[in-house]
C-alpha cells in the first residue's frame, strides 16, 4: 500500500512574475496581438471571450437585454477592447478589474446607442464560436429574478474564478501524474458536492486514512493559494485582493 503523503503532487508554485498591474491576466497578450495580423486578433478575442464572456452576458440580460441582443453586445465590446487600445491605459485607471471592465462596457453601450443608427456593427466583425452558450441561457434561466444585474455580474464573475481556479489546480496534478488523487478528492473544493467516506477513498488511492485526510487539506490549502492569485492578478494590492475575495464570498454565499 502507497502510504506516501500526497503534497508531493501539489502543483509547484507560481513563479511567474508579477510586475504592472494586471500581471497574469491575458490582457498584455491581447494588447501585443494588436496589428499583428487577423490571427493574432481572433485569438486574443477569443481568448477575451472565454474568459469574460459569462458574467457580463448575464449582466445584460439581468438588465433586460434578449438573449441575441446580449450575445452581440458583448462580442462587440470585446472586438471594441481588442481594436481600441482602451487596454494601454489600465494602470492609469487602477482600481478592481471587475468593476472595471463593467464599467467599460457600460460606457461602450452609451456611445454604441449613438451611432448604432448611423451605421450597423457586421462587416468586419470576427465572430467567435461560444459553444457554451446554451449553458449561458440555461444559467440565466436558473437566476434568482429578485436579484440585481450587478449582483448577478458579481456572482458569475466569482464562480469564473473559482472554475479557473480549480481548473489551474488540476492541470498541475495531471502534470505529476496524479490526476486519479484530484478526480477522486475534488468533492472537498466549492461546489464539488459531498466528499466520500475517508475510508474509501483510502481503498482507491492505496494509502492511509491519514494520507487522505492530509491530501484534503493540501488539495484545499492549495485551491485558496490559487484563488487568491487569480483574484490578486485582477486588483492593485495585496489588501485590495483580500476585500476582493470578500466581496466574492459574500456575492456567493446565498448559492
Amino acid at each position: 500500500m502507497d502510504n506516501s503523503t500526497p503534497s508531493s503532487s501539489l502543483p509547484p508554485k507560481s513563479t511567474q512574475a508579477r510586475g504592472g498591474l494586471f500581471p497574469a491576466t491575458q490582457w498584455s497578450a491581447i494588447s501585443q496581438a494588436r496589428g499583428h495580423g487577423d490571427e493574432q486578433m481572433k485569438e486574443g478575442l477569443r481568448r477575451l471571450a472565454i474568459q469574460y464572456w459569462r458574467p457580463l452576458y448575464l449582466y445584460l440580460r439581468k438588465r433586460g437585454d434578449g438573449d441575441a441582443d446580449a450575445a452581440d453586445a458583448v462580442q462587440g465590446f470585446f472586438e471594441f477592447i481588442l481594436s481600441s487600445g482602451v487596454m494601454e491605459h489600465v494602470d492609469r485607471d487602477g482600481g478592481k478589474f471587475r468593476s472595471y471592465l463593467l464599467a467599460s462596457l457600460e460606457r461602450w453601450r452609451s456611445r454604441r446607442r449613438v451611432h448604432e443608427s448611423a451605421q450597423k456593427r457586421g462587416g468586419n466583425v470576427t465572430h467567435v464560436p461560444l459553444d457554451e452558450l446554451e449553458t449561458m441561457r440555461e444559467t440565466m434561466d436558473q437566476q434568482d429574478a429578485n436579484i440585481s444585474p450587478e449582483v448577478a455580474y458579481d456572482r458569475q464573475w466569482a464562480m469564473e474564478m473559482v472554475a479557473r481556479a480549480v481548473a489551474g489546480l488540476k492541470e498541475g496534478y495531471v502534470q505529476r501524474g496524479r490526476e486519479q488523487w484530484f478526480v477522486l478528492l475534488a468533492s472537498a473544493l466549492p461546489g464539488g458536492g459531498s466528499l466520500r467516506p475517508y475510508t474509501q477513498l483510502a481503498s482507491e488511492l492505496a494509502c492511509t486514512e491519514g494520507a487522505v485526510k492530509k491530501a484534503v487539506f493540501d488539495l484545499r490549502t492549495a485551491f485558496a493559494a490559487r484563488l487568491r492569485e487569480e483574484i490578486r492578478a485582477t486588483v492593485r494590492t495585496n489588501e485590495d485582493a483580500e476585500e476582493e475575495l470578500r466581496h466574492l464570498i459574500s456575492v456567493m454565499s446565498d448559492l
